[in-house]
């Protein structure tokens, strides 16, 4: 098995870098309608090439506390997703979070785990002063996370292509 840096750790999950091992089941998220439903620009079939570009993309600069990660269990070494943080604002003080989990690892507390770990590693850094999160706000699920996380509702309006929005933030 390919080793690979961990970024951070929870109790229960492995925050870590991607390996080529990774990308069969990440594709199967990326293609899974349901888990990708709330994601945007998700639309389209996903191939290996694609996926692999938005990675390289997001990860471009290995300096930086910021970049795209997969998701493992602790116990079995198991993949359930991926999460990130986006210098989606220029300003790598202001970073943007988002996470996917495959389907059948939803409402077992992964979410507001992996947000929270966020959360931890970015006061960690000493240079991350404040956390975004968007969605849609037909995503009631992610908005009652965000809340629960001590976000706090600083946004909501409709984008350029006519859904309707929410923005949250948590300053560090």
């Amino acid at each position: 098995m390919e080793k690979s840096k961990i970024v951070f750790e929870t109790e229960r999950l492995i925050i870590r870098e991607v390996t080529t091992s990774d990308w069969t089941f990440l594709l199967s998220c990326y293609n899974d309608d349901e888990v990708m439903k709330y994601i945007p620009n998700s639309v389209g079939e996903w191939d290996f090439s694609r996926l692999q570009q938005k990675y390289k993309k997001i990860n471009a600069d290995e300096s930086s506390r910021y970049g795209l990660w997969v998701v493992e269990l602790k116990k079995g070494r198991t993949l359930i997703g991926e999460v990130g943080l986006f210098n989606s604002f220029n300003d790598t003080s202001k970073l943007e979070l988002g996470y996917i989990l495959d389907q059948k690892q939803w409402r077992k507390g992964y979410g507001k785990e992996l947000v929270n770990g966020l959360i931890e590693y970015s006061k960690s850094s000493g240079d991350i002063k404040h956390l975004v999160a968007r969605m849609f706000k037909s995503n009631v699920a992610s908005a009652m996370l965000s809340e629960s996380c001590g976000m706090v509702k600083t946004d909501e309006g409709v984008a350029d292509n006519g859904i309707e929005y929410c923005q949250y933030e948590l300053s560090l």
